[in-house]
């Protein structure tokens, strides 16, 4: 019966990180977030080793990881951009991190136009020509989870498209 029940819980301790795994590689949201918490987890890790272990000052720590939680926000893009930028000047993070994340306030990476035009055709159903007689690709703004194109519509109407 033992041997049944160890069985049992092997083949679940193995399968359900397989599953899990397997489900975050297609799901783009859930990637994001295990990635986001794989990063954040080894940079505690190692932030708690170095201020406990080997005595480093917390601040000085704090300069160390804030541009790699900064390349990790910019990488993941979208809310994770939204998130840092709500937290400067929030009074809620060590000081340091406003500094390194004031870039997110004016200096968001813009999408490849290729990548912003194939979300529009997706929406649209329909390549752009069938929907704009011009579509400029070129944004006239950008934030952390859109960009602004001006375009003008088949009628001749101009517009501005924004893309999240």
């Amino acid at each position: 019966m033992l041997h049944t029940g160890l069985k049992s819980f092997v083949g679940i301790a193995v399968a359900a990180p397989t599953g899990a795994y397997i489900y975050a590689q297609n799901d783009e949201g859930l990637n994001r977030m295990v990635t986001a918490f794989q990063t954040m987890g080894s940079i505690q890790a190692r932030f708690e080793f170095h201020s406990t272990m080997r005595g480093m000052d917390r601040r000085s720590l704090h300069k160390q990881y804030a541009p790699e939680v900064l390349d990790m926000v910019l990488n993941l893009g979208g809310y994770y951009i939204k998130i840092a930028q709500t937290l400067v000047g929030a009074y809620v993070l060590p000081e340091v991190y406003d500094d390194v994340f004031e870039v997110l306030l004016d200096k968001v990476t813009l999408r490849s136009f290729s990548n912003v035009k194939s979300i529009i055709e997706h929406e649209l159903g329909a390549p752009l020509s069938e929907n704009f007689l011009e579509f400029n690709d070129n944004p006239i703004g950008a934030a952390s989870i859109g960009w602004v194109h001006k375009a003008t519509l088949k009628n001749g109407k101009a517009c501005v498209v924004k893309v999240q």
